[in-house]
């Protein structure tokens, strides 16, 4: 494979990274003290430019995986700008991309222009691991196309904001995914919850107490896994871009303080030690970052082993991620430990991305098992 982008994926990205101007990246910034109404408004004046930008239309098309490096050239860049609207942004992504891939015409005429448009905010809820023991979103039929819902999920990306929740239920013996929206009886999305990071990020907890979803906002029951498959792929891959972005900023942020700062009167970059910190941090970055494209190139060219590169780069690009922040939280010394900077936010941010999604031990007990199942 060629590690350099396209022209096309680089003029995306270019077109992507001329909307995040000083100005633009100071409003992203702005989101981790916003709530309610103003965050919402915030995330969704994100979007709009975005949309102006071509991004949702380039975004959308999850049976095309030839257009992942495209994707991804763009949303390193968002993920640079800021991980909470990153992600927020992936979340309604994955809403869109579940209508356009699976949805009927029906559903999709009706449900997916205001996504697409940047118009209103999705999220997602992907079954886990044992979640139907736990109380997970379950199905049952109610006759007539439509289905009712029961269970709860404890973490929601854009919960509180969503105007459309895409739930994957499990029904008797196949799953289906209902779009469910604030108000409908029988849907609570609780008050935002308070998080380690990722403040500019709203998520809530969702519970379902037999909420029934008529046929015309309902995708499947489904014969096979390929929606679920592709979901969890893509929401893992985008949370390794979002790895990338916080190591590129908080690897920025270390490098500025070392040029401007010094100690003992000799400037900080002079220092071997600091020195060698920073070139460590680079290193580790500029892997992650080759991980990404590698996994996202693969996924592209529709490789067997794009599903176990995916989870390789959630894998280290999470770990990375909390070694960069901290490593540069080490060259600012204590001013890396003042709540609001951008290294302390990335510390935090970095700890949370690694539970987000999924997690970085289950990511490598599956790694484990394809690899010990080839011949």
């Amino acid at each position: 494979m060629d590690f350099e982008w396209t022209a096309e994926e680089n003029a995306a990205r270019e077109q992507v990274a001329g909307l995040l101007d000083a100005g633009e990246r100071g409003r992203l910034a702005a989101l981790e003290e916003a709530d309610g109404p103003a965050l919402c408004e915030a995330t969704l004046r994100g979007f709009r430019r975005l949309g102006g930008a071509g991004y949702w239309d380039a975004a959308l098309g999850p049976r095309d995986d030839a257009r992942t490096p495209l994707r991804a050239a763009m949303d390193l860049e968002l993920a640079r700008a800021s991980s909470s609207f990153f992600l927020a942004v992936q979340a309604t992504r994955h809403a869109a991309g579940l209508l356009a891939g699976w949805g009927p015409d029906d559903v999709r005429a009706r449900l997916l222009g205001p996504l697409c448009a940047g118009e209103a905010v999705g999220a997602v809820v992907l079954p886990e691991a044992g979640a139907a023991a736990d109380g997970g979103p379950a199905a049952t039929d109610s006759g007539g196309g439509s289905w009712t819902l029961r269970g709860r999920r404890p973490f929601v990306a854009n919960g509180p904001i969503a105007d459309a929740v895409a739930v994957f239920a499990q029904t008797e013996d196949r799953t289906l995914v209902a779009f469910v929206r604030p108000g409908d009886a029988g849907v609570r999305l609780g008050p935002r919850l308070r998080t380690l990071g990722l403040d500019g990020l709203a998520t809530s907890a969702l519970e379902l107490d037999g909420a029934r979803v008529p046929a015309d906002r309902v995708l499947g029951p489904f014969e096979d896994d390929a929606a679920r498959v592709w979901c969890a792929r893509s929401r893992d891959l985008g949370l390794a871009i979002a790895g990338v972005g916080l190591m590129q900023r908080a690897l920025g942020a270390a490098k500025d303080h070392a040029q401007s700062h010094a100690r003992g009167g000799k400037p900080l970059v002079a220092r071997q030690e600091v020195g060698f910190k920073l070139a460590e941090l680079l290193t580790l970055t500029q892997t992650a970052e080759l991980l990404v494209h590698r996994a996202a190139w693969m996924v592209g060219a529709g490789e067997a082993e794009a599903g176990i590169l995916v989870r390789c780069a959630k894998v280290f690009c999470a770990e990375s991620a909390e070694k960069v922040a901290g490593g540069a939280m080490q060259v600012l010394a204590g001013h890396g430990c003042l709540a609001g900077h951008e290294v302390e936010r990335a510390w935090r941010e970095a700890k949370t991305l690694a539970l987000m999604g999924t997690t970085v031990e289950r990511s490598r007990m599956a790694i484990a098992d394809e690899l010990l199942a080839r011949p």
